[in-house]
This record gives structure tokens, sequence and C-alpha cells, in this order.
């Protein structure tokens, strides 16, 4: 089964955290997402005040979608992580040159979990490059195991 760990944007967390909403949508330019299956973690990993990168959450995922930058608004809205659409445009267009009808990859995600304190891979020992760009996945230890620690529950 296992999980995904995503190199995620910390405007873009912080937005989801502050939303409340039970729904939140990660959105890339790239059109293709095959590391998980309905019902999965997917873990938020953003760098913390102190430049360190940690864990402050994760969401269950539902599907993958590509959808246009105007599609995933439509369709999505404020699950994006903006409150409105110039406010998602700006965010795209300040990571990727929009080129006409960009198609974004929409992984949509369900009943998010917020860490009241960020983890670190280390103390989960789990190794992260930190070249990667994008993610990485864990597997079925790994995953329980984060998901105690964001959790709260004694190890």
């Amino acid at each position: 089964m296992g999980a995904y760990i995503a190199v995620t944007n910390d405007n873009w967390f912080h937005k989801q955290k502050s939303n409340g909403l039970n729904c939140c949508v990660f959105w890339r330019k790239n059109q293709h997402f095959k590391a998980l299956v309905e019902g999965n973690r997917f873990y938020f990993y953003v760098k913390g005040e102190s430049s360190i990168r940690e864990i402050v959450g994760y969401a269950h995922f539902e599907r993958f979608e590509t959808n246009t930058i105007q599609e995933a608004w439509e369709k999505h809205g404020k699950t994006l992580g903006s409150d409105t659409y110039e406010e998602f445009y700006k965010a795209v267009t300040s990571i990727y040159k929009d080129e006409g009808e960009m198609k974004l990859g929409c992984i949509v995600l369900s009943s998010p979990v917020w860490a009241k304190n960020g983890v670190l891979l280390s103390s989960a020992g789990i190794p992260y490059a930190k070249g990667t760009v994008a993610g990485k996945t864990i597997d079925d230890a790994e995953d329980k195991l984060l998901a105690k620690m964001i959790n709260g529950d004694k190890l």
C-alpha cells in the first residue's frame, strides 16, 4: 500500500490549514501521478521556519486529474489553496510559465490532518535526498510510523 511524501509549497500549506476544508487539491505541472491508490496517505513536506524540511500533515488520496488552470479553478476553487482565480493563476504562473492552455496535474485529497508540530523525517528514520524535487514513496511501516507521529501517539 504505502504512501507518498510531497515537497509542498509553504504558502499552499498555510492556506489549506487555515481554510479548514475537508478536501484539498495539490497541484503541479506534472500530468502523471501513479504513486498511490485511493485511500493512501499523501504527506506534506515543507521547509519550516528554521529552513529545515518537516512533515506538517497528510491527507488521503482520492484521485488524479489533468485540467487547465481555468478548469482546475472551476472544479475545485478554494481547495486549490487560493481565495480567488487571480490569486491561483498568479501562484501557478509564479512557478510555471503559462503556455496558453497549460495543463496541471491535480491530486485530489480528502480528510487532511495537520500536525501540531512538524515531524522531521530523520526522527522517523526515513531517508530523503536533499535534491528531491517532487516527492518520494514510502513503505507501509514508514507510513504507519509517520501517521502515528503526526497524530501525537507515543512510539
